[in-house]
């Protein structure tokens, strides 16, 4: 039986299991978050190659069982996995586009967050000014 308990820093933790928790001021402190780039599509592709080339080098490899029908089937699991493969190489060209259009916002936020100080006394988070008075 999991039982939820506060630890003496004031986090919350389950008593079995290897669950990780913050804090809310380590959530409110942390660094902005890297856009996602998944390299799922990539992966899956080269690994619809593999099998590809796999399944024609077993059937290729004995002339003998080569037969029309046996063939056939070659050329129609070549050209479903080619399918398969480039559709994968689509996905991750669009992700990695994706990728990129967003980096610049978060560059931005990130140096945002390199020139920001908190204040225990507030609870408060600022960038100081470099003239006049302070900004919140």
């Amino acid at each position: 039986m999991r039982v939820p308990q506060q630890s003496l820093t004031g986090e919350w933790y389950m008593a079995r299991g290897t669950a990780v928790t913050r804090t809310h001021l380590a959530r409110r402190l942390a660094p902005p978050r890297l856009p996602a780039w998944y390299l799922l599509p990539a992966a899956a592709g080269v690994l619809l190659a593999l099998m590809a080339l796999c399944s024609v080098a077993a059937l290729v490899d004995d002339p003998g069982r080569l037969t029309p029908s046996a063939l056939l089937g070659v050329v129609m699991v070549v050209l479903i996995l080619t399918g398969l493969v480039v559709g994968a190489v689509v996905l991750t060209v669009i992700g990695w586009q994706k990728h990129q259009t967003q980096l610049p916002a978060f560059r931005l936020r990130l140096q945002h967050w390199q020139s920001q100080f908190y204040c225990k006394r507030c609870d408060m988070t600022f960038v100081p000014a470099t003239r006049g008075a302070p900004t919140r």
